[in-house]
């Protein structure tokens, strides 16, 4: 489902915190009743077309966020969450959306999917003016300043691209460092010597897994080579010429490549072995998620991430926050790895 809105302009911020805007200040500048404003909003009642455009004139000017959450409760609407994607590339999306799905119906609450490549602001009107009871959002563009804005409106969110807890907002997320340090045991164990990171596209789930890889290097006491670091981009497109454009600037060759996804470990290995090295025989190969298939392939070695149990907690977390007095939190699903064929014992 895919949804269209318009620019709402960012709210307003002093200093000691935002300036909370409320339906009697718009009337107020407006010179208008409280009831003039709620018509011209909601699109109920009688309002002149010069009533309304002053309105929504202060509306805008005022930055004023209406209370959708008061909205619904007055309106008696059944419960909804919604569960908002940037993409849905991968099988990845495809497990969290059927894990939802089949989590909300025990909590009495309908599911909306909306996979929205809009741009940020418009993200952020949707939020604030839907008529959904709450959101789950898997969303890079969202920058974290907008939680300012999403608070105005107090729709219960969960998100599952940071850690973040606040009022009425919550994070599920995979404990990304500890993956990508499950997989650097394996191939440290595995008699890898030189292992090497490729990266994705600075996202919050990057940056954590990188910090993985790097704390990895401490606790092996391996120094941080920066020739051994591959920047991608989180496709398999990215992945293939990463590794083709390193290993022309390599000296010496990594026995291993920890990648942050399958898709760039998929295309790593298509340029590894386009060079006439075999995998996993002289390069070991890993990736992150375990649910890129590529049946004509060799199965992957991978940190398996819990699609289905994110959204099972992420939903629950959801109608916990509906709640009166609920605060946030952050809950940690911890991965496992997926040892197959990718990687080789080199003792």
């Amino acid at each position: 489902m895919y949804s269209n809105f318009n620019l709402n302009k960012v709210g307003l911020l002093q200093e000691g915190g935002i300036v909370v805007i409320t339906i009697k200040d718009v009337a107020e500048k407006a010179g208008v009743s409280i009831a003039a404003v709620s018509y011209a909003l909601n699109g109920t009642g009688s309002v002149s077309f010069e009533t309304k455009k002053r309105i929504l004139d202060v509306v805008k000017e005022l930055d004023y966020v209406p209370s959708e959450n008061a909205r619904r409760l007055k309106q008696k609407k059944s419960k909804s969450i919604g569960l908002i994607l940037r993409s849905f590339v991968t099988g990845f999306y495809g497990v969290l959306v059927e894990g939802a799905s089949l989590t909300s119906p025990r909590y009495n609450v309908n599911l909306e999917v909306h996979i929205s490549p809009l741009p940020r602001e418009d993200l952020i009107y949707s939020i604030t003016q839907s008529n959904v009871n709450g959101f789950i959002i898997l969303h890079s563009d969202f920058m974290d300043e907008d939680i300012w804005k999403i608070k105005k409106g107090g729709i219960p969110i969960v998100f599952l691209d940071r850690e973040i807890r606040e009022e009425k907002i919550s994070s599920v997320v995979i404990n990304n460092a500890g993956g990508i340090s499950l997989v650097f045991d394996h191939l440290v164990k595995t008699g890898h010597k030189r292992i090497a990171y490729m990266r994705g596209d600075g996202c919050y789930d990057d940056k954590k897994r990188f910090e993985g890889y790097v704390n990895s290097m401490k606790k092996y006491a391996r120094p941080i080579d920066d020739s051994l670091i591959l920047t991608g981009g989180f496709t398999e497109y990215a992945g293939y010429y990463a590794f083709r454009d390193a290993h022309s600037k390599m000296l010496q060759l990594p026995d291993a490549i920890c990648c942050g996804n399958d898709s760039m470990a998929w295309g790593c290995i298509r340029a590894i072995e386009e060079l006439g090295f075999r995998v996993p025989e002289d390069i070991s190969v890993t990736g992150f998620d375990g649910y890129f298939i590529k049946p004509e392939n060799m199965p992957l070695t991978t940190v398996y991430n819990p699609a289905g149990q994110i959204a099972q907690k992420a939903v629950e977390e959801v109608v916990r926050l509906m709640k009166p007095g609920e605060e946030g939190r952050v809950t940690v699903v911890e991965p496992k790895v997926l040892i197959r064929d990718s990687t080789v014992y080199r003792m």
